[in-house]
């Protein structure tokens, strides 16, 4: 009986051979940076309304747009910069005022 096993072992060679372990991607550890993502700009940003209330006229309701993100920095609107608003019908266009 041992020898039909040896057979066994022998023609198969799944069972011959030592197993192997998949070769991994070794990652180095980073404990002092944070993980950054690269950051995307959005394809679409949605027009929300803001409420405005006065004390001697009825509230406003306006439109009102936020953009926040890393992708702002990364194509040169620095916090603190100074932004152009140039405004056409359909279109707003921010400029950095920012050199560099």
């Amino acid at each position: 009986m041992s020898s039909h096993r040896s057979n066994a072992v022998r023609y198969l060679s799944v069972l011959s051979s030592e197993r192997r372990r998949r070769a991994g991607k070794r990652r180095v550890a980073r404990r002092n940076e944070p993980r950054r993502r690269p950051a995307r700009a959005p394809h679409v940003l949605t027009l929300s309304s803001r409420r405005i209330p006065r004390q001697t006229m009825p509230e406003a309701v306006v439109p009102y747009l936020r953009m926040s993100g890393r992708w702002l920095e990364e194509h040169g609107f620095a916090i603190g910069a100074d932004v152009q608003v140039l405004v056409e019908q359909r279109r707003v266009t921010l400029i950095s005022r920012e050199e560099g």
